[in-house]
């Protein structure tokens, strides 16, 4: 009986070996596109891409900018292709929002979520 228990209990740790390792080996693209709105921008989006770039795992970066002059705001989308594990690590850029408004980026109307487009 202790065998067979020992035997099964170190099967389950090779399989939980191979599951973790493929896991962690095998790397799929993923594509994000999330939406913001602003009052106020800055002059061109060169400091926020070059921000979004050297985030973990993203291979591309693209931001649109949509006025809205009924509204006075500008919606801002950025579409991103990020590399991950299967296990989806890295995962997406935490801090956004906040390097939306270090490089002059504000007020925010909304806070970044899924574009709609």
């Amino acid at each position: 009986m202790k065998r067979r228990l020992l035997k099964l209990a170190v099967a389950f740790v090779i399989l939980a070996g191979i599951v973790f390792w493929i896991g962690t080996s095998i790397h799929a693209s993923m594509g994000y596109s999330v939406q913001a709105t602003f009052t106020t921008l800055p002059p061109n989006d060169d400091s926020f891409i070059a921000w979004l770039k050297a985030q973990a795992g993203i291979v591309q970066a693209h931001v649109d900018r949509e006025t809205n002059d009924r509204r006075a705001e500008t919606v801002l989308r950025v579409r991103l292709i990020q590399v991950q594990n299967l296990f989806g690590r890295p995962g997406f850029p935490e801090g956004i929002d906040r390097a939306c408004e270090q490089f002059g980026y504000g007020p925010p109307g909304t806070k970044f979520q899924d574009a709609r487009r």
